[in-house]
């Protein structure tokens, strides 16, 4: 009988630890990730942007880049702006630039360009 009682009452200090981890991680910053893209049609190989496109996510310092998808993790939750640059004179990108993107937390948001170069 005591042991039932003993665990009857562990079962409000439980319930309270349990409260507390909840909070204090509902404190921490939540991330998610973009899977950024760029895809365009050339009229042949040397029409092709050779050296790739430069990316920037709400101004920073862009960066190229290295396929034609890139992952970008540990973004912040929330609005940002996603800039598509470096662009060859002779190709133009299809839609808008730049792209307004809301991230969610442990979720990846695909967001990217299509375009043609002549």
């Amino acid at each position: 009988m005591f042991q039932i009682a003993a665990r009857r009452s562990q079962v409000p200090t439980l319930v309270a630890l349990l409260t507390l981890g909840a909070c204090r991680g509902a404190t921490n910053p939540r991330t998610g990730a973009l899977e950024v893209y760029a895809s365009f049609t050339c009229v042949s190989q040397l029409a092709c942007d050779s050296d790739g496109f430069v990316i920037a996510l709400d101004n920073r310092a862009g960066q190229r880049m290295t396929a034609f998808a890139d992952t970008l993790a540990d973004i912040p939750v929330g609005q940002h702006t996603l800039t598509l640059s470096d662009v060859q004179s002779n190709c133009t990108v299809s839609g808008a630039n730049p792209l307004l993107l809301i991230v969610k937390a442990d979720t990846t948001v695909q967001a990217g360009w299509a375009g043609n170069c002549q």
